[in-house]
């Protein structure tokens, strides 16, 4: 756990290093190999600086950035990829990106572990009997925190679950029938 920590770490230094504006998303997957062994995936992908084809060779290689203005600018070693890329080895993975100069990066890298089985958790989400027949109604601004919260939604019995970024908001108030608006949502605030 400690080495996918350190990972993460460096790939989330990175992206936020070289993000100035638009956003970072990190996800997992994972699937079952053989009985108790699984191949888990982790990617980071930002909407940052991105790195030029000429770089793209050397990227993994210790002491090296892919511009040397970039050491200057947003300071570092060059040792983290290097690093990251070696522990994903030990734990019999490994590490690859893409990237698009000025568009950012997503690095992904992926390990296989033994994971004991246990007893199937009983689920984090309680709904009370009120909330059975009604809608949940979600509006933000971030995309993927919009994809998260639908699927909490979903996951916890909501009826309905209408799911919009802020900016189609309007155009969804519009299309509900003026006698759905009252004791049909459900609303909580973050």
């Amino acid at each position: 756990m400690v080495r996918i920590r350190q990972i993460l770490v460096n790939l989330l230094t990175n992206a936020v290093k070289f993000t100035e504006h638009g956003e970072i998303v990190v996800s997992s997957t994972s699937r079952k190999l053989e009985d108790d062994i699984y191949e888990f995936q982790f990617s980071v992908k930002d909407t940052g600086i991105g790195i030029n084809e000429d770089a793209k060779q050397h990227l993994f290689q210790p002491f090296t950035q892919a511009d040397t203005s970039i050491t200057r600018k947003y300071h570092g070693s060059g040792l983290g990829l290097a690093i990251s890329k070696r522990l994903a080895e030990l734990m019999d993975g490994t590490m690859w990106f893409e990237s698009v100069e000025n568009q950012g990066s997503e690095f992904s890298f992926n390990i296989v572990a033994s994971v004991p089985s246990i007893e199937e958790p009983k689920s984090e989400f309680c709904i009370r009997e009120g909330m059975k027949n009604k809608s949940l109604l979600i509006v933000v601004h971030n995309r993927e925190l919009l994809k998260v919260l639908e699927e909490y939604g979903k996951n916890m019995g909501f009826r309905e679950v209408f799911a919009f970024q802020l900016v189609f908001f309007h155009l969804f108030i519009l299309t509900i029938p003026q006698n759905s608006r009252r004791n049909s949502f459900y609303c909580f605030e973050l």
